[in-house]
């Protein structure tokens, strides 16, 4: 009886084992598969339709689409009269968001700056100020290019 009920443990730790692995692998294919649902190839969209975030566009020059987005990153106000973002706000989103921002096939970078400079430079000034930031943006965009991206603030959540 002993061995009947060993065998049947055994039985059932390996069914879950399996489940477990069956569970898993369905969550590979799925995110596989939904890795960027907000990388837009501009030919199969217009004006109007809205992403899987919920996003939607408003125009296509440039590519600007309308809902807000929370991001956490990295801020930075340049204070380098060499670079070209020289005294801007721009913000370098934490991978954990970048699948909430829209962008074009082959582009990996979606650092923004602020569309509404002269609010954000008065919140995260003075200029060479940098550090760490929950915000809530809309109106995010980027060129024809996918290249230069730009977002509005909506509100700062939190600031380190």
């Amino acid at each position: 009886e002993r061995d009947i009920k060993d065998q049947t443990l055994i039985k059932m730790q390996e069914v879950a084992e399996k489940t477990k692995q069956t569970v898993a692998e369905s969550q590979i294919k799925v995110t596989s598969k939904l890795a960027n649902p907000n990388v837009i190839d501009l030919q199969n969209f217009k004006v109007g339709d809205v992403l899987p975030n919920g996003m939607k566009i408003v125009n296509m020059n440039p590519v600007t689409f309308s809902g807000k987005v929370v991001v956490s990153g990295k801020y930075n106000y340049s204070n380098d009269k060499l670079e070209p973002l020289y005294n801007l706000v721009c913000v370098e989103p934490n991978q954990e968001f970048l699948i909430l921002l829209p962008r074009l096939p082959g582009t990996s970078n979606t650092n923004f700056c602020f569309s509404n400079q002269e609010v954000v430079k008065n919140k995260y000034g003075p200029r060479g100020s940098s550090g760490e930031a929950m915000v809530v943006i809309d109106n995010y965009g980027f060129n024809s290019s996918g290249n230069e991206f730009f977002a509005e603030l909506i509100k700062t959540l939190e600031k380190n």
